[in-house]
This record gives structure tokens, C-alpha cells and sequence, in this order.
């Protein structure tokens, strides 16, 4: 099976989240959400695996009621003619534009 490495890169003053979670090609739903909770790096806006402290404070004081998860690039192996195909998706939206006004730095991973 092949294997994806989800990487985020953002950095807030001196802090800067970068986790790197092997995740498997035919994951489970919400699979991602859970191996970022694991290592305590919960998704903003999942009711489920997310922190509801986190989820309030961006609700009520950023007005951020929706999940905060991008995936920026995609890269795999075509399954018949073995091509390396790469999907890209700018960040847009209200995420885009809550690291822009948060001054957050967005690094391509």
C-alpha cells in the first residue's frame, strides 16, 4: 500500500505546527482528524475528533464555524498508465482569509 504524508506548515509568532502523519492510501473515514487528534493536534471545527474549547473560541470569536482542513497538494501513481499525477488546490474561503488576517505565515508543504 502506498503511503501519503499529511504536512502542515503554520507559524503564529514563534509557534509553528508542522506534523508529519503517514496515512494510509484506502483510509477510513475521518482518519486524518483522528491521527491528528492522537498527537495533539486537534482539526478545527470536527465536532468529533477536534477540541470544543478550540471550536468555540473560533466560532464566537473568529466567526470560523467550519472545519479547517486543506488539502493543499495531492501527488500519486495514475493506476493504468503509472503517470505521477499531482492535483493542486489553492487555500481560498474563509480559511484563506483567517490566516491572512491572523498574520499567519501559509508555507506550501
Amino acid at each position: 500500500i502506498a503511503l501519503m504524508g499529511a504536512r502542515i506548515t503554520l507559524k503564529a509568532g514563534d509557534a509553528v505546527l508542522n506534523p508529519s502523519v503517514p496515512v494510509e492510501k484506502h483510509c477510513r473515514k475521518h482518519q486524518i482528524r483522528r491521527h491528528f487528534k492522537h498527537i495533539s493536534h486537534p482539526v478545527i471545527g470536527c465536532p468529533k475528533y477536534g477540541k470544543s474549547v478550540h471550536n468555540r473560541y473560533f466560532a464566537e470569536r473568529l466567526h470560523i464555524n467550519r472545519l479547517l482542513l486543506h488539502c493543499h497538494t495531492m501527488v500519486f501513481t495514475h493506476p493504468i498508465t503509472h503517470a505521477t499525477v499531482r492535483v493542486t488546490a489553492e487555500l481560498s474561503g474563509s480559511f484563506a482569509q483567517l490566516i491572512s488576517q491572523q498574520n499567519w505565515l501559509y508555507q506550501e508543504a
